[in-house]
């Protein structure tokens, strides 16, 4: 298994994420995760030694923490959405609805709503139904 310290040293060398990912199989999200905390953490300049997997690790727990817990733009909107949502409204309305006050993409909007306001699923059978009386 490649420790991340590895990586902290193939950055080090400039080698790009890319053939990194192709050397190492590990994916390119984690190690830009890793560049990023790496260059926060100072750990990319040639006076500093590669700190330990553990320090590694737990910065990028943090920084992983950190990340997860931003909020989304259309969050101060949920009240709204769900008032237009229980208006039938679609998401193209919703769209036009938002845009008076936060610019923002159709699709974020429908991922948002998808997310935060899934739909109930319609049973495809009738529990309540005599099946006695057929």
């Amino acid at each position: 298994m490649i420790e991340l310290q590895q990586v902290i040293f193939r950055l080090k060398l400039k080698q790009s994420i890319r053939s990194i990912n192709r050397d190492t199989g590990i994916h390119r999200t984690i190690i830009r995760n890793l560049n990023k905390v790496a260059n926060n953490s100072g750990w990319l300049s040639n006076d500093r030694s590669i700190p330990s997997e553990n320090e590694i690790h737990q910065a990028l727990v943090a920084f992983n923490l950190k990340k997860s817990s931003k909020s989304h733009d259309l969050d101060p909107f949920k009240p709204l959405i769900k008032d237009w949502l229980a208006k039938d409204h679609s998401f193209v309305v919703i769209h036009k609805l938002i845009q008076e006050h936060i610019t923002c993409s159709e699709s974020t909007v429908r991922r948002f709503i998808h997310q935060h306001f899934p739909k109930q699923i319609q049973p495809i059978i009738d529990l309540f139904r005599n099946w006695n009386k057929m």
